[in-house]
């Protein structure tokens, strides 16, 4: 016993060693990475002491665990059996199972989850990178800035922002441009508002509803692309004193006017009473992420409820990065002490929104690739053992006339009915987390064929290639040698 517990503690060890050296070259790759956020975020990957010391204990422990039942049965007084060959077994399908075949079959049926639920979140990444979003990303260009950080008073910060939108729809490249605040679809942004909606009832007390809701510059709809399906857009008469307009979009209509127009329908801010008439109709369009369900939107006029901080917003035909750089370039030179807050794409900030789903993805496939592997060289490890315990029986098959192709296929089945054994267990087990994971899941159900077919897939591929190497050895074993092996 303290022979083998000592072997195991000595493999746990050196596999310890090179976990850490492989997890020292995968942290600098990973802070090479540069995440697609609009600001700079600093990753603390360090193997310290406490990682150390915690790889140590696991190994430690992994490997005495490991070697202990192993170490307990080879202390039992079965000498004759041993040197015979003989292991104690339960018998299951008409073969010997040991608890060495159990462990493979497990380690099958975990990896058989983590393949289905990588190929799920691949698949559904996929579909979200194609999703209609309600407007066209490519080709949009965004910088926000704040005019009170320049220490300009109100007059002449609306003046600005209005000498700016017309320097950058100037530019040759830019089809056309608006401005919106306080955010932009993607970001990271929200600005919500109780509104009380002119057909309902309120209780005493009750404030209204909370709406998100921007305040944009006429041509931003039109600039994002996004269609009216009613009435107008926000005008160049719609100014400071001007009667109060707002575009609401369809969802927020067909919940607050269902079955009517929402034209000509009333919504007070709750907090300062001022009231906005319904004067246009939006198609939805997916402001935080691609999972999200439409939900109520509106649309102030930005001339009615101006602000230091927007979004400019261009379109073109061309590169939007290069875009990006014109329009700061236009604006630094306007205004040479201007603080640009933010300036990149609108391809770039749904990357951004969609950086968890794509991390969870990748790391999903990372584990499942990493189960496989294992998965193989645990296969391998009992199919090998098993062919150099039935050394003599395979000698004595061939000697009688035994074909080595009808060797290899016996051995070949061996380590394919233990995949089979995993891969069915771990189905039973992948859809019920699949089933936990359609929350995330988008344009994909959980039980998508292409998924689950590419995980079995894989999982018999990894099986069929651990097999080959003790297959092929168990067909070249030569009669005469093998029956006279003890």
């Amino acid at each position: 016993v303290q022979q083998l517990l000592v072997e195991g503690l000595v493999l746990g060890t050196l596999g310890a060693a090179a976990a850490v050296a492989s997890a020292g070259a995968l942290i600098r790759a990973l802070m090479a990475i540069e995440l697609p956020l609009p600001v700079e975020v600093a990753l603390d990957l360090r193997l310290d002491g406490r990682v150390l010391a915690f790889t140590l204990a696991v190994a430690a422990v992994t490997g005495l665990a490991a070697s202990l039942l192993p170490a307990l049965k080879a202390s039992q007084p079965n000498v004759a059996g041993d040197l015979r060959g003989d292991a104690p077994a339960a018998r299951v399908g008409g073969r010997r199972w040991a608890l060495r075949d159990g462990l493979v079959v497990a380690q099958v049926a975990l990896t058989a989850v983590l393949l289905v639920v990588a190929g799920l979140l691949l698949r559904s990444l996929g579909a979200s990178q194609r999703a209609d979003v309600g407007f066209e990303p490519r080709g949009l260009a965004a910088v926000a800035f704040d005019t009170d950080m320049m220490r300009y008073e109100p007059a002449r910060g609306l003046e600005f922002w209005r000498t700016a939108l017309a320097r950058i729809e100037a530019l040759p490249e830019v089809t056309s441009a608006a401005t919106v605040t306080p955010t932009l679809p993607f970001t990271l942004n929200f600005s919500q508002q109780e509104v009380k909606v002119d057909n309902r009832t309120y209780a005493e007390g009750q404030r209204g509803e909370t709406i998100e809701n921007v305040a944009v510059s006429p041509g931003y709809l039109a600039t994002l692309g996004v269609r009216l399906v009613e009435g107008r857009d926000v005008g160049a008469a719609d100014i400071d004193g001007a009667p109060g307009v707002a575009i609401v979009n369809a969802t927020m209509a067909r919940r607050y006017w269902p079955g009517e127009s929402a034209l000509g329908h009333t919504l007070t801010i709750a907090s300062t009473g001022r009231t906005f008439r319904v004067v246009g109709v939006n198609t939805d369009h997916k402001q935080h992420g691609v999972l999200e369900r439409p939900a109520p939107f509106v649309y102030f006029a930005a001339a009615q409820r101006p602000s230091r901080y927007n979004f400019l917003v261009a379109r073109t035909s061309g590169d939007a990065t290069a875009l990006v750089a014109a329009m700061r370039r236009e604006l630094v030179a306007l205004a040479p002490g201007l603080v640009v807050m933010d300036a990149s794409t609108l391809t770039s900030h749904m990357a951004a929104a969609l950086m968890p789903a794509r991390v969870g993805a990748i790391l999903a496939t990372a584990f499942g690739a990493l189960g496989t592997l294992l998965a193989a060289i645990g296969l391998y490890g009992v199919v090998a053992f098993s062919v150099a315990r039935r050394t003599k029986e395979i000698g004595l098959r061939m000697a009688l006339g035994a074909e080595p192709s009808a060797v290899m296929a016996m051995v070949m089945r061996q380590g394919l009915a233990l995949v089979g054994a995993g891969l069915g267990a771990g189905a039973a087990l992948a859809a019920g987390v699949a089933f936990l994971f359609r929350g995330l899941l988008y344009g994909v159900t959980p039980l998508d064929p292409v998924a689950w077919g590419a995980a079995a897939l894989a999982l018999l591929t990894a099986g069929a290639l651990a097999n080959a190497v003790p297959a092929r050895r168990a067909m070249r074993v030569e009669p005469l040698t093998a029956l006279r092996t003890d």
